[in-house]
């Protein structure tokens, strides 16, 4: 029995907009039923578009995923939540901790948010998430991310940084529950053919001053990875090698498949149809939760001041 394929309505037709309407239309789930985005351009294309929300007013959709600029996503949010509209959001959700707050009040578990912390949705990490609690009492945990390529430019004016931070703390609270404050060892940029690039060092730290994490980003190579060191073994997540992942517990190795069937969105597009389907109130907006306080605490350090922070607590 085939599944029922779900409209959909596309925000947004950057970078990441188009990435999921390339998913989509090659979807056994979903059908793209409109895109709204900011300049209506005439189109071959059968997908209707739109520059105006209100001329969406009156369209019927199942679903609806923001992957507009950062700053349009809370009055975006806000309207769809009001029509009971499940959504995808991609990161960053939101510019700040009350946007979040106003948002989980409209909410009310009614409907399916899901947040595209990617690596959340890699099958990879999924599969290793599994042997968190067999690795024993966490000691420590290194996160290496970034990417380097131009896509910061200046005209943007976005830190790399502040739109991986997201990422990196939406893992890192799958491993730290209790509340924690965080300390930057470094915050360098500069611009490059008009793009910037970045280096940044935070510490995490909990409430008693002990080391819980070390963050480390760089745009100027290409790393993803996280290593979990337990009190009976190691998890090494590499979401850029499979072929480096793998966990070690009391000198037992667990290795890892090189390739899997499924990409971390369209996993995430799956989980978002079983969730409408289903009628699931999974609601991510509770993982940024977990980190929008620091995260805002962070952005306002790293701002685009060209000043080295050295071991500034927050």
């Amino acid at each position: 029995m085939l599944k029922k394929k779900l409209k959909i309505g596309l925000i947004g037709f950057g970078r990441f907009g188009k990435k999921y309407f390339n998913n989509l239309i090659n979807s056994s789930y979903f059908e793209v039923e409109f895109i709204l985005k900011k300049k209506q351009k005439k189109s071959n294309s059968p997908t209707k578009i739109f520059n105006d929300i209100k001329k969406i007013n009156n369209i019927k959709i199942d679903g609806a995923i923001i992957a507009s600029p950062s700053n349009t996503h809370y009055d975006l949010c806000r309207y769809f939540l009001s029509k009971n509209i499940p959504l995808i959001l991609e990161k960053p959700a939101v510019n700040n901790f009350q946007e979040l707050k106003k948002l989980l009040i409209l909410k009310k578990n009614k409907i399916p948010v899901l947040v595209n912390h990617s690596d959340l949705y890699n099958p990879l990490f999924q599969d290793i998430l599994r042997f968190k609690k067999k690795i024993g009492r966490i000691k420590f945990i290194k996160l290496n991310f970034g990417k380097f390529d131009y896509q910061y430019t200046v005209k943007k004016k976005v830190l790399p940084a502040s739109d991986w931070l997201p990422h990196i703390f939406g893992t890192l609270t799958n491993f730290i529950s209790k509340e924690f404050k965080v300390k930057i060892e470094y915050n360098k940029y500069k611009i490059i053919k008009k793009s910037y690039f970045q280096q940044l060092k935070i510490n995490v730290l909990s409430k008693n001053d002990n080391y819980l994490s070390e963050i480390l980003f760089s745009n100027f190579k290409t790393n993803r990875s996280i290593d979990i060191y337990g009190s009976n073994g190691i998890i090494r997540y590499d979401s850029y090698n499979h072929k480096k992942s793998f966990v070690k517990i009391n000198n037992k190795l667990f290795k890892f498949n090189d390739s899997k069937s499924i990409t971390p969105m369209e996993n995430l597009l799956k989980k978002f149809h079983y969730c409408i389907v289903k009628k699931k109130k999974i609601n991510d907006l509770k993982i940024v939760y977990k980190y929008q306080k620091i995260l805002d605490q962070i952005n306002k350090k790293i701002k685009l001041n060209g000043i080295k922070i050295n071991k500034e607590i927050l």
